[in-house]
This record gives C-alpha cells, sequence and structure tokens, in this order.
C-alpha cells in the first residue's frame, strides 16, 4: 500500500514537473515582432528601421527568427531550431541555418529574458561573441 502510494505521489510529481516546463514555454508561444535593440556599448536602445522587419514564431519547442526589406519584400535573414526557457534562462539551439550561411547552424545562444505583458526582452551574447539586447513585441 506504501509502496503504491509513494508511486502515485511519484507520477503526480512527474507531471507536475512537466507541466511546469511547458508552461514556461506558453509565454513565448505565437509571433513577436523586433522593435528594439542595442549594441553592446550603446547607452540607449535604438528602434528597429520602419523598412526592416524581423519576425519571430514559436510554437511549444522551436523558434523561426526571419527578416525582411518592407518594400521589397525580400528576406535578408532567416533561421530557426529548438529552444528551451527555465524561468529567465532561454537557450537557441541553431538547426536551419540562416540565409547568409550555416556558421551558426549547430550552435547553442544563452540568454536571459524578462517578459512584461506583451514584450519580451532577450539579453545574451551569441556562440561568435556578438552581444545581443532585443525588445520584441507580441503581434496581435
Amino acid at each position: 500500500m506504501i509502496k503504491s502510494i509513494s508511486m502515485m505521489l511519484a507520477v503526480i510529481v512527474s507531471a507536475l514537473a512537466a507541466q511546469a516546463a511547458a508552461l514556461d514555454n506558453i509565454s513565448l508561444l505565437g509571433t513577436w515582432e523586433l522593435v528594439k535593440s542595442r549594441d553592446a556599448n550603446a547607452a540607449d536602445y535604438t528602434d528597429v528601421p520602419k523598412q526592416h522587419r524581423q519576425l519571430a514564431l514559436y510554437t511549444p519547442t522551436y523558434f523561426t527568427v526571419v527578416g525582411y526589406d518592407t518594400a521589397s519584400k525580400k528576406s535578408d535573414r532567416a533561421l530557426g531550431g529548438r529552444y528551451t526557457v527555465s524561468g529567465e534562462d532561454y537557450a537557441e539551439i541553431i538547426e536551419f541555418p540562416a540565409i547568409r550561411g550555416k556558421a551558426a547552424t549547430g550552435n547553442t545562444n544563452l540568454f536571459k529574458v524578462r517578459l512584461e505583458g506583451d514584450r519580451f526582452t532577450k539579453i545574451g551574447t551569441l556562440s561568435n561573441g556578438q552581444k545581443l539586447n532585443e525588445v520584441w513585441q507580441k503581434v496581435k
């Protein structure tokens, strides 16, 4: 009897842990647009130019980022892969290459993310050493 109760509790705890992990990802589900970024040495954020649009699309396990010129409608950036979120720790595992080459494929980028309503901030360093500080707005 005690063994079966212990096993049932273990199953419940495992299910709750899996549900909590899934909830971390729910906050990013959907489509986001890059609205501001800040270079490593800059004091302030800069708005993304109107002629360039960058979208990030999140499923429960995968993300894709696509950038394009709004006048010509030509893409100049595309990549994606799996991602994980645990609290404010966010990791991107690049599986599909950027348009400009395959250099990032297989790399993992680590960030801190902060969600505030319909915006999230992503701060960290890419696998090539480039610092990244971005603000994304939920597309409705």
